[in-house]
């Protein structure tokens, strides 16, 4: 969850203002920054389930244009 909420400001928006995802271009530089201790395999858990959270909230980000 740390992860998440630190990586919230880097969504990326589409041209009609649609959420289309998170930058995981700056998730490498949250990973060294915060995360340097953790194993491969920990590393590739918490980014699965940064992209669950991410799913889930894009859902909820868009919930607007499908109306």
């Amino acid at each position: 969850m740390n992860l998440f909420v630190r990586l919230s400001t880097q969504w990326c928006v589409g041209g009609l203002g649609g959420f289309i995802g998170l930058r995981y271009e700056s998730l490498s530089f949250m990973l060294k920054l915060y995360y340097s201790d953790l194993t491969i395999d920990e590393t590739k858990e918490l980014f699965e389930e940064l992209q669950v959270m991410e799913f889930a909230a894009l859902s909820v980000l868009n919930e607007d244009l499908k109306k």
